[in-house]
C-alpha cells in the first residue's frame, strides 16, 4: 500500500512539473511572438493555453495526471512531426526538381547551387556579388540615406548580380551606374528606347542577349530598363520620374504583367511614401544625385541580409526552429491556406487611370511617347502552370479594364496576349516552348517571341511616322 502511494505521488509530482512547465513554456513563447510581432490570434492562443495549464493545478489529482498526460503526448507528437518533417519535408525540392527538368529538357547544364552559395563563391573569386535588390520590400520601412527616410527604385551601382535561376543556370548581370540591368556608359548618349516595369522588364530569369532589353538594342542601341522585380504601377511612375525626366527617351515602353501589377498596385496604394508621386507632380526624391549615399545604405542592408540567410543555417538557428517548431507552424500555415484559398486581388481601374494618366503627363512634357505592353501570365493559357478556367475569366476582365484605360488616355498598346497560340489544354505541350511547366517567367524562346513582336510594333510605328 505504501509502495502505491509512492507511485501516486511520483505521478503527481512529474504531472504538477510538467503542467507548470507547459504552462511557463508556452507564456514564454507568447512573449517571444509578441515581440517578433506575430498575430494576435497566436499570441491569445498561446497565453490561453499557458494558462489554462497553470489552471489545472487547482483541480484534483486525477485531473492533473489525466491533463499532464494529453499534454505530454501532445507535445511528444508535435515534436516528433518536426523531427519528421526535417527529413522528408523541403519546399524547395519541388521547384529544384522543375528547374532541373527544364534545363534537361533545354539541354542546359544545371547548377544545383542555392543562389546564396553562388554568390559566395563568386566573392570567394574576388568578384563584387550581390543578389538582386527588391525596393518594394522598403515600403513598410524605408531606408535611411543621409539621415532622410528614402525608398531606391533601382540597386547598387556597378555590382555584379546574381538574380534567379528557372532554366538551370543563374540569371547574372552587371548594373550600371543607377543600379539598373544595363551596360555600362549607357546613360551617356541620347536615350533611344526606356522601360519600366517589373521582373519581365529586367528579363528574369534569362541570358541577357534574350531579355527584351537585349534584343531592342540590337535595332535600338541605347535602350535602357529601368525593371526591378516587384515593381508595380507606381514605382514605374516613380522610375519615370527619377531618371527620365533628364533622359528624356524617345520611348517609353511601360511593361504591364498580368500575372502581378493588379497585386502590385494594391500594394503600393497603400504606401504613403509612395503615393506622393501620384499626389504631388513635384514630388522627387532626387535619386540621380545620391547614388553613393544610396550605394552605401543598400550595401548595408543587403550585406545584413546575407549575414542573417548565413545564421539561418547555423546550429542555433536550426536548434531554436525546432524548439519553436518552425516546420510544424509551416505545414499548419500551408494546410489553412489550402482550406481558404486567399481571394484574388480585385484590379483598382480607377487607381490605374490616375498613375497612368500622370505617366502620360511626365513623357508628353518632354515630348516622348508612352506606350503600354500588356505582357500576359503564362497561365492564361490552358494546360500551362496554374491554368484554371476562373483564372482565365479574371485575366480576361482585367485585360480589357487595361486596355480601356489606355484608350481613354490615348496611349498607345502592344498587346502580348496573341503573340502565343491560345490552344486548348490538350495542345498545351505546343506551347511548352514558350512556358515552363510550373509557375516562372518565360523560356528563352518565349522572351525572343515577345521580342520579335515589339521590335515589329515599333519598326512600323518609325515607318509610319507615328
Amino acid at each position: 500500500m505504501r509502495e502505491k502511494s509512492r507511485v501516486h505521488g511520483r505521478l503527481l509530482f512529474a504531472a504538477n512539473t510538467l503542467l507548470i512547465l507547459a504552462g511557463l513554456a508556452l507564456l514564454a513563447l507568447a512573449a517571444y511572438f509578441t515581440h517578433i510581432h506575430k498575430p494576435l490570434y497566436v499570441r491569445g492562443g498561446l497565453i490561453a493555453f499557458g494558462i489554462g495549464c497553470l489552471a489545472l493545478l487547482a483541480l484534483r489529482p486525477a485531473i492533473r495526471v489525466l491533463a499532464a498526460s494529453v499534454i505530454f503526448g501532445a507535445f511528444a507528437g508535435l515534436y516528433a512531426t518536426e523531427l519528421t518533417s526535417r527529413a522528408l519535408y523541403n519546399d524547395d525540392l519541388p521547384l529544384q526538381r522543375e528547374v532541373r527538368q527544364a534545363a534537361f529538357t533545354a539541354g542546359v547544364p544545371y547548377d544545383p547551387r542555392t543562389r546564396l552559395e553562388a554568390i559566395l563563391d563568386y566573392r570567394d573569386q574576388g568578384v563584387d556579388a550581390y543578389p538582386p535588390f527588391y525596393p518594394y520590400l522598403l515600403l513598410d520601412a524605408p531606408l535611411k540615406v543621409e539621415g532622410r527616410a528614402t525608398i531606391p527604385l533601382g540597386g547598387h551601382s556597378d555590382v555584379f548580380v546574381v538574380a534567379c535561376n528557372e532554366g538551370g543556370q543563374y540569371l547574372t548581370y552587371d548594373t550600371d551606374e543607377h543600379g539598373f540591368p544595363n551596360p555600362k556608359g549607357i546613360w551617356g548618349n541620347p536615350i533611344d528606347i526606356a522601360m519600366v516595369g517589373d521582373s519581365n522588364a529586367v528579363g528574369e530569369c534569362v541570358p541577357p542577349p534574350d531579355s527584351l532589353a537585349g534584343q531592342l538594342r540590337g535595332a535600338f542601341p541605347s535602350t535602357v530598363t529601368l525593371g526591378a522585380g516587384g515593381h508595380g504601377p507606381i514605382f514605374a511612375l516613380a522610375s519615370i520620374r527619377e531618371y527620365l525626366r533628364q533622359a528624356r527617351p524617345k520611348r517609353v515602353l511601360w511593361i504591364y504583367s498580368e500575372s502581378h501589377s493588379p497585386q502590385y498596385l494594391n500594394i503600393e496604394s497603400h504606401s504613403p511614401f509612395l503615393l506622393r508621386y501620384l499626389d504631388d507632380p513635384a514630388f522627387s526624391q532626387h535619386l540621380v544625385d545620391e547614388q553613393p549615399a544610396l550605394d552605401t545604405a543598400i550595401t548595408k542592408y543587403v550585406d545584413n541580409g546575407i549575414r542573417d540567410e548565413l545564421r539561418a543555417h547555423s546550429w542555433r538557428t536550426t536548434l531554436r526552429n525546432f524548439i519553436l517548431l518552425k516546420n510544424v507552424r509551416t505545414l499548419g500555415f500551408e494546410f489553412r491556406a489550402r482550406l481558404r484559398p486567399a481571394k484574388p486581388e480585385e484590379f483598382n481601374p480607377q487607381l490605374f487611370e490616375r498613375v497612368m494618366g500622370e505617366a502620360s503627363k511626365e513623357v508628353s512634357a518632354w515630348g516622348g511617347e508612352l506606350t503600354l505592353v500588356y505582357w500576359p501570365d503564362a497561365a492564361r493559357y490552358p494546360g500551362i502552370a496554374n491554368y484554371t478556367p476562373a483564372l482565365r475569366s479574371r485575366h480576361d476582365a482585367n485585360r480589357q479594364k487595361v486596355l480601356d484605360v489606355a484608350s481613354r488616355l490615348g496611349i498607345k498598346v502592344i498587346d502580348l496576349t496573341t503573340a502565343f497560340p491560345d490552344l486548348p489544354a490538350s495542345r498545351a505541350a505546343e506551347n511548352s516552348r514558350y512556358f515552363y511547366s510550373f509557375p516562372a517567367h518565360y523560356t528563352p524562346e518565349g522572351y525572343r517571341v515577345v521580342g520579335r513582336v515589339i521590335l515589329s510594333a515599333l519598326q512600323n510605328q518609325s515607318r509610319s511616322g507615328q
